[in-house]
């Protein structure tokens, strides 16, 4: 399976497998479950055809979700079988406190400002 590209309601994003990881870049809002649903399982479609199991999230592009949304992908993340590692690229330090201190624990997932430090993070996890 290769590059993904689609929009699922107000969402769009792109799903690439590389080298040692999948880069998914999202934009526009995950409005309600049924969208990040779909989504997620498009991702995880192809971490399994890839078996890639570390994830750069790009989400500087992206509105903010609703409260039940954000819940339900980190509970996906929680559960995800095929993730072992995500780094999450966000637009704002504040969005990047926030995100490592909402981060579960026993997950490896981290939040950064810039995709150099995300990719050199991600890339020294264990899979």
């Amino acid at each position: 399976m290769g590059t993904i590209e689609e929009r699922i309601g107000t969402l769009r994003f792109t799903a690439t497998p590389e080298h040692d990881h999948v880069r998914v870049w999202y934009g526009g809002q995950v409005s309600t479950i049924a969208i990040a649903e779909a989504w997620l399982a498009r991702v995880d479609a192809l971490l399994q055809a890839s078996g890639l199991s570390r994830v750069l999230w790009e989400s500087r592009d992206a509105d903010g979700h609703p409260p039940d949304v954000r819940d339900h992908i980190w509970d996906w993340l929680c559960a995800a079988r095929y993730v072992k590692a995500s780094a999450i690229v966000v637009n704002s330090e504040l969005l990047r406190t926030s995100a490592n201190l909402s981060s579960h624990s026993g997950l490896r997932i981290r939040a950064f400002n810039a995709e150099s430090d995300a990719l050199s993070w991600l890339r020294r996890q264990p899979v």
